[in-house]
């Protein structure tokens, strides 16, 4: 497997991982990120609503 065959590098730790970081970084550094990704989820939330209501009337 190539997982176990790549010489990994270790990197610095960035911050303390608390929530109040991660949202902060969210939030400033990577909003854009968080936003695409949260229009992606409302789109396959609407898509599987529709699928539901379209099944159900069958």
């Amino acid at each position: 497997m190539l997982a176990l065959k790549t010489n990994w590098i270790s990197m610095e730790k960035i911050n303390d991982g608390s929530i109040k970081t991660v949202g902060i970084k969210l939030l400033t550094d990577y909003s854009m990120a968080f936003e695409l990704v949260s229009i992606v989820l409302l789109i396959a939330i609407i898509g599987a609503l529709v699928i539901a209501r379209v099944r159900r009337e069958n």
